[in-house]
């Protein structure tokens, strides 16, 4: 069962937070320490003032091991600011108990971490950041209500942090709450509604709490009947009261709430029904809506607490309806009495310690024409302003006082009459009185004994019944064992018979496949001694080649000796002959910018040689061999003719990554790999760089080694191992593949210890895995991956530097959690920014790329970077000699900064900015066309001025050119960026005219202006209709601009 407890003072009118906790257990840790005797007494004592009742369940457990992780929790106990908490790290306990497949073990665990959570908001961050949101919403989903309710019970304590509201509306909480509103479940019901309630805290999050018929399902609450869950309701009602467009609705189900405070005696729902009441009181619209459903009786029949919360929301109620002149007419009504009742429990209320419930009594009855006077200095009860009053109640009082008077001399009379009695009289009362009170006893006995009389027969007779069904249950029982026992005995019998009929069946079959196997090894015979033939008269022919390119040498060399001799001032010794030597032509690894080009299927000579050389050495590898010597041997030759990119097509046809994949299936990184192991490793890191070769990787079981490989403590085994990772995670699945099988756990230790070459693969790899990808980004980030990567960006080989920068971009790309998180990390986007202007091209590259993605919809990013002077930084790089390929990233950044910032979109104008883009549009690369479209758009969206300059600067006929090419994307963005232009601005719509809307929309309309580009079609009717409002004469501007039209568009 929740508790229910409310965080805020009484004194703050409608914004509650709400804890959930469990049902107190008679088990507490004390009774433990006689068993956990090696447990200081200080955590036991810790653990008992937290409440942790799941935590006794855990050291009871019958598991030796789940009772060792929960001893282990306790030892991390420790009390901070008079709250107990878990150390740092000191979770690991809990979270291995949530793996396990035990139920009681994962219940007692949440519990644990709920009521760590409910008792303070001190652990919400350890909780989150090691047990993980992912793991808490995967329970708090799961279909058994022992580990449900208890994850959605820790949901709704992390509520009461503000800190996590975004994370638990946007990353599925609040959806999942939203779902179990309607449960069953009493219990989760609480949870949720206790969610509600601390969710509904912060204004901005109600919209999003109480969408979808929100209010209905909290009126629902309040009308369950359910004390903890009508409170919650109630609790949440006051929350939601502060926005006017939720307090109509509100309003309209308020009869329950004032019902509630007529009849409730629970102190937690008169709060809340008060203070849903108190919000609603402040707006005179409301009162008088409220007043016709009974709101002042239900007022006055609360005013008989003694709670002070309620007390003051009573008095401010009172208060707010005082200030209403419309409604004071129904507060001083006496209804029947001397005075207003009313009146009366202000007096009350004014006579009360507290100040804040004193002052708004007093201000009340000043509304209502009372005031405080004073005499002689001293202060005295409130009295009635009014003259005709104060005669009036003179009247009363002295009207009271002779009735007090008459009532004293009835009383007198009636006691002399009483003493007249007779004293006969009073003992024959007493004689009469005794003699009832005897037959009253012997009734009553003899009732008592009829009674015990019936009890036991009905006992007997139930007992009596009891022995007859358990007979017949006896019965019935040993009839159905006998009759299982037949049915066993028959399908006994039958799984024999099956057994024998499938025996022979697999005889059969496998005389079937020994003689399929057979003919098989003879056409594999047939077909050996075939390739056998074709290489040794391959050889025969190279052998015949040779020796003619020898003969040809040893002429060549004759005809040179003799110009030699015949030469004068020539040596006349005899030239070396100097023996050629075969050469591989070696491909230069590329960054993971640029992937491998993919395979074609033309084939030329020199792949019929390479395919004759790639098969003699595969014959080596298809025969088992005993001596190694060969098998390395024939794998340092793959490993070479792999090295030509055209070669990794044919390898993969001949078969070799299954081999390699073989090779490496019995590789224990724990002992050290083998030398044909080794070079497997090398040679599959290389054939990987082919595209379809990753998919045969995945295939063949090869993803599953390569991770277990990373483990390795050999150097040159370990890089091999990184980059081949590095490049199959260039490929979607295995992306998945490789991040649920923990890669990025197992790297992320690698990337702060010092060896430059598995940092470079570490932080590739990591780049790669986040480009694009929230799983593998938040899975960085729960790895505590951030910091030793925010630290590397600081380190002092370029090399390092720039895959870190680049890292921590492709991390933060569109991930507003990380954003966060580098921004709050000291002078981190700062130091990125510097790097802008850094010494070394693929720095500057690196640093353009990740501030892309760290200004990308984060604005508070873009006023840091806007302040470190990036703007000027990245057009000084634009009108540089960098390659385009670079200059593409420094307009990535432009683009994600100018993207509703009006500033950024000012700050281009007090330099050469639009110059430089608009020249980047002209460029041969088609990634920095696209991002220069894409910042153009940004900086002229609803800028006129920046239009004009822009239109000014020449950007029209490169932007309508590329409505011609092929790119889908650029197309899109030239749409969006003429759309841009001629929008806002006149002087832009009538230079794009010429060159856009009158030619090409009339040419192409059924071609380039069709469909998507409905755009263009609109802006060529406003520039039309520009055109028809100005002065200059139609039919001469149309001859004019068609003629200039069509020397740009075909």
């Amino acid at each position: 069962m929740a508790n229910w407890e409310s965080f805020t003072s009484s004194r703050n009118k409608g914004t509650m937070k709400l804890q959930t906790l469990r049902a107190s257990n008679v088990q507490d840790l004390i009774g433990m320490i006689n068993k956990l005797s090696d447990i200081d007494e200080e955590k036991i004592n810790c653990a008992t003032d937290a409440g942790l009742d799941g935590l006794v369940q855990l050291l009871n457990h019958e598991h030796p091991k789940i009772r060792a992780l929960a001893e282990s929790v306790v030892t991390e106990l420790e009390k901070q600011e008079d709250e107990v908490v878990i150390k740092e790290g000191g979770y690991k306990g809990l979270k291995d108990m949530l793996r396990y497949k035990n139920v009681e073990a994962q219940r007692d665990a949440l519990w644990t971490i709920a009521t760590l959570a409910g008792n303070t908001e001190l652990t919400h961050d350890g909780i989150v950041s090691e047990i993980g949101w992912p793991s808490i919403l995967t329970r708090a989903s799961a279909k058994v209500e022992d580990i449900q309710l208890p994850a959605v019970t820790l949901i709704a304590n992390l509520c009461m942090n503000e800190e996590y509201h975004e994370m638990i509306i946007e990353e599925g909480g609040l959806e999942l709450l939203k779902g179990l509103a309607n449960s069953p479940n009493l219990k989760l019901k609480r949870a949720v509604c206790n969610a509600f309630a601390n969710l509904c805290s912060e204004e901005e999050n109600i919209p999003e709490v109480l969408g979808d018929g929100g209010i209905a399902s909290l009126l629902a609450f309040v009308a369950s009947g359910d004390e903890e869950l009508v409170s919650g309701g109630l609790y949440t009602l006051a929350n939601v009261c502060n926005l006017p467009e939720y307090a109509e609705q509100v309003l309209d189900g308020i009869a329950p709430v004032i019902e509630l405070i007529k009849t409730s005696h629970i102190t937690m729902v008169l709060k809340g029904a008060m203070a849903c009441i108190g919000t609603l009181c402040e707006t005179p619209e409301y009162q008088q809506r409220m007043m016709d459903q009974g709101l002042l009786d239900a007022l006055l029949r609360v005013g008989k607490t003694s709670n002070p919360e309620i007390k003051y929301r009573l008095a401010a109620s009172f208060n707010s309806l005082a200030s209403n002149a419309e409604q004071r007419p129904a507060l001083k009504d006496p209804q029947g009495q001397k005075i207003s009742p009313v009146i009366t429990l202000l007096k009350q209320l004014v006579r009360l310690k507290d100040p804040d419930t004193k002052k708004e009594a007093e201000e009340a009855l000043a509304e209502l024409g009372f005031k405080k006077k004073k005499k002689d200095g001293k202060a005295v009860p409130v009295v009635v302003a009014d003259v005709g009053e104060r005669e009036r109640i003179q009247r009363e009082q002295a009207e009271r006082i002779a009735m007090k008077t008459e009532g004293r001399y009835a009383t007198l009379r009636m006691a002399n009459e009483a003493s007249a009695r007779s004293r006969e009289g009073i003992e024959r009362e007493t004689v009469e009185t005794d003699a009832q009170r005897q037959a009253a006893m012997r009734e009553a006995i003899e009732k008592e004994a009829q009674e015990v009389i019936r009890m036991e027969r009905a006992k007997l007779e139930r007992e009596r019944a009891e022995a007859e069904a358990r007979e017949a249950q006896l019965r019935e029982a040993i009839e159905r064992q006998a009759e299982e026992a037949r049915r066993a005995t028959e399908q006994a019998q039958r799984q024999s018979q099956m057994m024998l009929e499938r025996e022979r069946e697999d005889i059969l079959a496998m005389q079937r496949e020994r003689e399929e196997a057979q003919a098989a090894l003879q056409r594999a015979r047939l077909e050996q001694e075939e390739l056998e033939r074709n290489m040794s008269s391959m050889m025969d022919k190279m052998k015949s080649d040779m020796a003619g390119v020898e003969a040809e040498r040893e002429r060549m060399m004759r005809e040179a000796q003799e110009a030699s001799a015949s030469s004068v001032g020539r040596s006349t010794s005899a030239m070396k002959i100097i023996k050629s030597e075969e050469t591989y032509e070696v491909e230069e690894e590329h960054d993971i910018d640029d992937d491998y080009a993919d395979e074609d299927d033309y084939e030329d000579d020199d792949d019929k040689r390479e395919k004759a050389k790639i098969a003699l050495v595969m014959v080596d590898l298809w025969e088992h061999n005993e001596d190694m010597a060969v098998t390395e041997s024939a794998l340092r030759k793959l490993g070479a003719l792999a090295m030509k990119e055209r070669n990794r097509k044919l390898i993969r046809i001949a078969g070799a990554i299954p081999i390699l994949c073989e090779i490496l299936k019995n590789a224990d990184p724990k002992v050290g790999l083998t030398p044909s192991q080794s070079l497997a490793l090398s040679v599959l890191a290389v054939l990987v760089r082919n595209v379809r070769n990753r998919d045969e990787v995945r295939k063949q079981e090869g993803l599953r080694h390569c991770l277990r490989i990373v483990k390795a403590s050999d150097q040159e085994d370990l890089v091999n191992d990184l980059k081949a990772l590095k490049e199959l995670c260039k490929n979607e699945k295995n992306k998945v593949i490789l991040r649920d099988g923990r890669l990025i756990e197992q790297i992320v230790p690698k990337i702060l210890p010092e060896n430059q070459p598995v940092q470079e693969q570490v932080l590739d790899i990591i780049a790669i895995i986040s480009m694009n990808d929230v799983k593998s980004q938040v899975v960085v980030r729960d790895a505590r991956g951030m910091p030793p990567i925010i630290k590397q960006i600081r380190h002092a080989e370029p090399e390092v530097q720039r895959r870190a920068i680049r890292a921590l971009g492709n991390v933060s790309q569109n991930n507003r959690k990380i954003q966060q998180i580098v921004r709050k990390a000291a002078d981190t986007i700062p130091y990125v920014v510097s790097r802008l202007a850094d010494d070394n091209m693929e720095v500057r590259k690196a640093a353009g790329g990740a501030v892309a993605a760290l200004a990308e919809n984060e604005y508070a990013n873009q006023v840091i970077i806007r302040k470190e002077g990036a703007i000027k930084m990245l057009c000084d790089n634009l009108g540089s000699s960098d390659r385009d390929d670079v200059k593409e990233q420094y307009a990535a950044a432009i683009r994600c900064m100018a993207k509703g910032n009006t500033k950024v979109q000012a700050d281009f104008r007090k330099g050469p900015g639009f110059s430089l883009l608009v020249h980047a549009l002209t460029s041969e690369n088609i990634g920095l066309r696209i991002h220069a479209t894409g910042a153009v758009t940004e900086l002229c969206r609803d800028n006129s001025k920046n239009c004009d300059m822009i239109c000014g600067a020449g950007a029209v006929h490169p932007l309508v050119g590329a409505l011609e090419t092929e790119n889908n994307a650029l197309q899109y963005l030239s749409e969006g960026a003429i759309w841009a232009l001629a929008r806002k601005s006149g002087m832009s719509s009538c230079s794009v005219i010429p060159f856009l809307v009158l030619a090409p929309c009339m040419a192409l309309r059924s071609t380039v202006f069709a469909g998507p580009h409905s755009k263009l079609m609109a802006v060529g009717r406003k520039m039309l209709v520009v055109r028809k409002k100005s002065k200059v004469n139609a039919g001469t501007v149309l001859t004019r601009e068609c003629s200039q039209a069509q020397e740009h568009v075909p």
